[in-house]
């Protein structure tokens, strides 16, 4: 595997021959002109709509410049004096206190780029291009040469900047995924898709994960794991409070893709699957999830809100701050707690009642124990 940052040494050890004196030149002066204003500043207009419009149109240039004989490195020049480039660097930021203001992002590769897909495929090119600020318009396109010239062998398309990751790239036909990110001021969101590069086409693949928050990845040539959270389906949340923590391992074969997946909050998720269990009706289910069921009665709510939470997979032990009001519209406070069992499965233990921010300010005055 390598990331795009390591496509950058791709670009510098490609084929410096350029032989675009000896070649025709398509015009390129009116995508040169659109662009100029896409990023005019100073104009009353839509720069992520009209950016998304002309991808189209740099893609297929890129394609007509190779064919007319200029080599990666003379594209590559190209694009970097085109509007709207930008290359790689390390962003900026201000730390106040605990929070991170970030003015521009750290970026580890240039906007518009092409570059060899491989070490071991001459014969495929990747072509990216990103908006060049946060959250804009982005594509990638895969080249190949055959015989009768460089076609393009398929892409995909973002509304959001496009992270890529290259899986298996000594093999015939490498896979890529790629993650959609969109930023917020709170953190980010997107969705992670395989694509296979095949002979004559880029399939996509089925695995996906959808609605990933604050996503990590890290990978070699052939595994990829991916930390992120998940915001509870059955509970009322806010954007910063618990959220589902997984993991998910995938390994990539050129037949295959295998997948696991660990829970790292599975007192979150335990919890909302209860509540998930109760809106289905479903009374095995939620007696399954209980140690005692005779605590059924107390966690009765529709959507209760979850405001706090912590726990230890390696300890065996969570807990869950809810409150909601019960059928006699009275407002309950409860820490519901879970331990793994000797099973191997996690069950709600014990609800201890109590405004969870009251139990912390009487303990942090040491007039109780930890709760």
């Amino acid at each position: 595997m390598y990331r795009v940052s390591t496509l950058l040494l791709a670009i510098a050890t490609l084929s410096a021959t350029d032989v675009s004196a000896q070649r025709a030149i398509p015009d390129t002066a009116a995508l040169r002109r659109a662009l100029a204003v896409v990023f005019d500043t100073t104009g009353d207009h839509n720069s992520l709509a009209e950016f998304a419009r002309e991808l189209p149109t740099l893609q297929a240039a890129l394609v007509v410049l190779l064919n007319n004989g200029q080599s990666v490195g003379g594209v590559n020049k190209w694009l970097g004096t085109l509007p709207g480039f930008q290359g790689p660097h390390p962003g900026s930021s201000t730390t106040i206190g605990n929070a991170v203001f970030f003015r521009d992002l750290e970026k580890d590769a240039p906007s518009f780029y092409v570059a060899q897909l491989t070490p071991t495929r001459s014969d495929l090119l990747l072509a990216v291009v990103n908006y060049p600020w946060i959250n804009g318009p982005s594509a990638i396109g895969v080249l190949r040469r055959t015989p009768t010239g460089w076609h393009r062998l398929g892409g995909l398309t973002s509304d959001n900047q496009l992270e890529l990751y290259i899986l298996n790239p000594a093999t015939p036909f490498p896979t890529l995924a790629v993650f959609d990110r969109y930023w917020r001021a709170d953190g980010s969101q997107g969705n992670l898709r395989f694509w296979q590069v095949r002979e004559q086409a880029l399939t996509p693949i089925s695995d996906t994960l959808a609605q990933l928050e604050d996503a990590e990845f890290s990978c070699n040539d052939s595994d990829l794991t991916v930390t992120a959270a998940q915001f509870p389906e059955h509970l009322s949340y806010s954007t910063m409070g618990p959220r589902r923590l997984l993991k998910w391992r995938y390994r990539i074969t050129e037949t295959r893709i295998d997948s696991t997946s660990t829970d790292l909050s599975p007192w979150v998720s335990l919890v909302d699957r209860l509540y998930g269990a109760l809106e289905a009706h479903d009374t095995i289910r939620v007696r399954h999830f209980l140690a005692h069921p005779d605590m059924l009665h107390l966690l009765v709510a529709h959507e209760p809100n979850v405001s706090d939470d912590t726990g230890s997979v390696e300890l065996g032990r969570g807990e869950v701050q809810l409150s909601f009001s019960d059928a006699a519209g009275t407002d309950r406070y409860y820490r519901v707690q879970s331990e793994r069992q000797p099973d191997g499965v996690w069950r709600i233990v014990r609800l201890v009642e109590g405004h969870w921010i009251t139990d912390h300010l009487e303990w942090a005055n040491g007039r109780r124990d930890k709760p």
